[in-house]
């Protein structure tokens, strides 16, 4: 019975090993068409790889990115050639300061924020944030601020009553 079982292969019926049929295996006509179909398949697995790693490092770029236009409000403006410098090989934060820098757009947001509230208070609150190297008003000496007012009025940002 089990010799009656078990065929060779290419008889055209499948092998019978126990309670288990195992269908024939494939024949090979040529041994360079299954060369070149591994290397086809091969070749396309590349292909998948390199897409899948671009598809995620461009996600990885996103997220990084929207992190540094937290911190640098002007990088929007310049995101190509920041994406430019990243896939050179160039951190993420370097490249954004690298190309900021060289475009002279290189501002941090806290500085932007001080910079538009300056601008835009006439006479306004003292609560924004000085600028870099002066002082708090409450550091200051009754000289001092006098002079900082002063200053203030001679390049227009308010007027000084006098009683």
């Amino acid at each position: 019975m089990l010799e009656e079982n078990l065929r060779k292969p290419g008889e055209g019926a499948p092998i019978v090993v126990g309670k288990e049929t195992v269908s024939e295996a494939p024949k090979v006509e040529n041994k360079e068409d299954l060369s070149k179909k591994l290397d086809e398949s091969e070749e396309k697995r590349r292909k998948d790889k390199a897409e899948s790693d671009k598809k995620i490092a461009d996600l990885q770029f996103e997220n990084d990115f929207n992190k540094v236009t937290n911190k640098y409000p002007n990088a929007p403006e310049l995101k190509d050639k920041i994406k430019e410098k990243v896939d050179a090989g160039i951190p993420i934060e370097d490249a954004s300061v690298i190309v900021l820098n060289a475009e002279g757009k290189l501002i941090t947001r806290e500085e932007m924020i001080a910079a538009e509230a300056a601008h835009n208070s006439i006479g306004g609150s003292m609560d924004t944030q000085p600028p870099r190297g002066s002082k708090r008003p409450e550091e200051m000496t009754t000289e001092e601020l006098r002079n900082e007012l002063i200053k203030e009025e001679a390049k227009g940002t308010f007027k000084l009553i006098d009683n």
